[in-house]
């Protein structure tokens, strides 16, 4: 089972790597619904229906069983070790390979160019990766994803506002605010951490004095009053 080609199956069952056998049952019954096939058939009678499906059944069999599960999780944790290590040796190797005269390396446009390219790519790709486990419900994931995204450009602002987002799915709320100040620190522009905050300015005041103005009409304060009103509670939470 130790390859690196071994499927990951919580990806495959859409759960956090953390999850609950109720999680796991649940989830398991939700695919084999989709697929049109009973959750208690067994493995060769999901091979004789569609002998693609029956991964989802190993990875069932796998991670409800604490044994397997066990084992399994060793092994994945290996394969993701190696997976960063190839990955950082790939980018050794572009380094390398460029020039043979190593003292000029950094020199080359070619080389700046091609390790330029690599980190784009890894931040890209990264990006994509986290915001599809937001979206799938996996924030433990996407939050790991977003904070070595900021390790590896932290003055960047959307991933300071999606692992904001991310930590207050996870209902870490305090943590988000603070990397929502972030991130419409590095961007006053983040629609993001704006539209955030404007539901938290929004809030605050409805608390105290209604926005609205009320009378045969209902009125909502000028734009220019709120942006006034909101710079002053950015200022208030800095």
């Amino acid at each position: 089972m130790n390859s690196l080609n071994m499927p990951n199956y919580y990806q495959l069952l859409k759960l956090n790597i953390d999850a609950e056998i109720i999680e796991i049952e649940e989830s398991y019954k939700e695919i084999c619904e989709n697929f049109s096939i009973s959750s208690l058939s067994s493995r060769e009678e999901i091979i004789s229906f569609n002998k693609e499906l029956v991964v989802y059944k190993d990875a069932f069999d796998t991670l409800s069983d604490a044994k397997k599960r066990k084992q399994y999780d060793e092994n994945l944790k290996d394969i993701l070790n190696q997976k960063a290590i190839d990955l950082e040796n790939r980018h050794k190797n572009i380094v390398s390979e460029t020039s043979d005269l190593a003292n000029n390396l950094f020199k080359d446009s070619t080389v700046k160019f091609e390790i330029n390219k690599f980190k784009e790519d890894l931040l890209r790709d990264n990006f994509a990766k986290g915001k599809d486990y937001l979206n799938t419900g996996q924030y433990h994931e996407a939050i790991n994803t977003f904070r070595k995204l900021i390790d590896l450009k932290n003055k960047e602002s959307k991933y300071h506002s999606y692992l904001a987002l991310s930590l207050d799915k996870k209902g870490w709320h305090d943590y988000a605010e603070e990397e929502f100040k972030i991130a419409i620190g590095l961007n006053p522009e983040d629609e993001i951490a704006i539209r955030y905050f404007e539901e938290k300015f929004h809030q605050k005041q409805n608390k105290n004095t209604s926005f609205l103005v009320m009378s045969d009409n209902v009125e909502m304060i000028n734009k220019k009053g709120f942006w006034q009103s909101f710079k002053k509670f950015l200022e208030k939470l800095n």
